[in-house]
């Protein structure tokens, strides 16, 4: 897959985040997995968060999401993957959804909708996707939404080391892409906005060099 070509059909890439957690994304200007909100060395990395956790990062608390969705008895895994190494995994990316202007694809909306239906208070994030591959160019994608498998015909979803790819091991369409994902850490840069709702309004969320 050519990058221009999914900069074009995706110009708008959409991260969903606790309300509680903005201020230290402007603080910061980044996002980071929750491997390093917990530390590498934490047996929770490989753990799968049937809730959201609450976890002291310096003088802050940060709301790392629950893993509910990730139902182990649709999944079937990958020759010497468990659900410990697809958890480690999963714990180690920073997750978008591709979109245009108008919002994420569906998956994102569904993921939006679910969440806030918890009664959670939530933040979303749009970002540039062009500014987003310019300050952090190794992404990766994928054609599923990981951390929500689903059964399908009867025949349960794939996952291991084949869930993400890079753009040239990636072959399908730009609109197939269903996850745009980066290892541990993102840069966001200043175009970053923010808003409680997929409808807007969105303001900057004011990331450090603006």
């Amino acid at each position: 897959m050519q990058l221009e070509a999914f900069v074009r059909a995706r110009p708008f890439a959409y991260h969903t985040t606790a309300l509680a957690n903005l201020a230290r994304i402007a603080d910061t200007g980044e996002l980071v997995s929750a491997r390093v909100l917990l530390g590498e060395e934490d047996p929770r990395v490989g753990e799968r968060r049937p809730a959201n956790l609450t976890v002291a990062v310096g003088d802050r608390l940060v709301v790392i999401r629950s893993q509910a969705p990730l139902a182990v008895g649709h999944i079937e895994f990958e020759d010497g993957w468990d659900l410990a190494r697809l958890v480690e995994r999963l714990n180690s990316r920073v997750y978008f959804w591709p979109g245009t202007e108008r919002g994420p694809r569906p998956n994102g909306v569904r993921h939006f909708q679910r969440n806030a239906a918890s009664g959670e208070d939530l933040a979303v994030l749009r970002v540039p996707t062009d500014e987003l591959l310019r300050l952090n160019p190794s992404p990766q994608f994928s054609a599923c939404n990981s951390g929500s498998p689903r059964m399908s015909g009867g025949r349960k979803c794939l996952r291991g080391p084949g869930t993400f790819a890079d753009a040239r091991a990636f072959s399908r369409t730009p609109s197939q892409v269903v996850e745009l994902v980066f290892a541990d850490r993102v840069v966001l840069p200043p175009a970053t906005e923010w808003s409680s709702s997929l409808a807007g309004a969105w303001s900057r969320i004011g990331a450090p060099g603006a």
